[in-house]
């Protein structure tokens, strides 16, 4: 969560000045809360992600890399955007997997 955000941020995310010092910077990624990305075109439901993601209880984040893989995609898929295959654990190189369609009802 914390390189997704860096990489849409353009910083890290508790990262103030290119110059933090490490105590302060230390206490801001125990005790803050993730900051939002100043951009118009970050989705409420990406920014909801990466606050899952970067929880400071271990138990509240996703539990493993592939669940963190299947909620991105999920999001891609909830936003309409193309969804990224994802290869799980223990299948072949070029095995990959993209999640179940979304069941949608007709109006």
């Amino acid at each position: 969560g914390s390189t997704m955000y860096t990489l849409l941020a353009g910083r890290a995310p508790f990262q103030l000045t290119d110059d933090d010092a490490l105590m302060p910077l230390m206490r801001r990624v125990v005790s803050d809360p993730v900051p939002d990305i100043a951009r118009d075109d970050i989705p409420s439901a990406v920014m909801d992600l990466l606050r899952y993601s970067m929880e400071k209880q271990a138990f509240s984040r996703y539990g493993t890399a592939v669940a963190f893989g299947e909620a991105i995609q999920a999001t891609q898929a909830h936003l309409g955007y193309p969804v990224t295959p994802l290869r799980k654990p223990g299948t072949r190189p070029g095995d990959f997997v993209l999640p179940p369609p979304i069941a949608t009802t007709a109006g």
